[in-house]
């Protein structure tokens, strides 16, 4: 076998191994009760690791993620209502879906308090938006205190969820 042929073989190898779908590949949270101050702890150690925390509203939703074209990231795009955290034009601000782990913004009008990872253009992870805990309210306390200003109730929800039905 040549160099060349070496070398082709070993990077086919590799760009299968990336495709292919592992345990890893989706996104999970780990399962089991917190308590107040553990999920206190957590969402300080989220905010203090995300580059920005912004009031938004979706402006331009993701395409359905299912439906996405070979080549093109879901984006939405968020008009910023107000900066909590970090800076962000305050026009557009891009908010991409690229693992399981992102949020999902399909929905136009969609009022939100997010954190957010990045620079220019921007992830919404669920994991720092309080996917996974059992105590959202509590969740969202925390990171409404280290704002500086208590949410809304139009954005008590969790990023991208949709809403509860009529009379429930």
């Amino acid at each position: 076998m040549t160099l060349d042929r070496q070398m082709l073989t070993i990077a086919a190898a590799g760009v299968c191994t990336l495709l292919s779908p592992s345990a890893g590949s989706a996104c999970s949270f780990a399962q089991g009760s917190m308590t107040a101050s553990q999920i206190k702890q957590q969402a300080a150690d989220h905010f203090k690791r995300a580059t920005v925390l912004i009031d938004a509203e979706v402006i331009e939703p993701m395409s359905s993620v299912s439906d996405s074209k070979p080549g093109l990231t879901p984006t939405a795009y968020l008009r910023v209502l107000k900066t909590w955290k970090g800076g962000v034009q305050p026009d557009l601000v891009p908010v991409v879906y690229i693992s399981s782990c992102d949020i999902v913004l399909e929905r136009k009008g969609e009022r939100l308090r997010i954190l957010l990872i990045g620079e220019g253009v921007f992830r919404a992870d669920q994991g720092m938006n309080g996917g996974g805990v059992i105590d959202l309210p509590t969740y969202n306390a925390e990171i409404d205190r280290l704002a500086g200003q208590r949410r809304s109730t139009a954005m008590d929800q969790f990023p991208g969820a949709l809403p509860s039905p009529e009379g429930n």
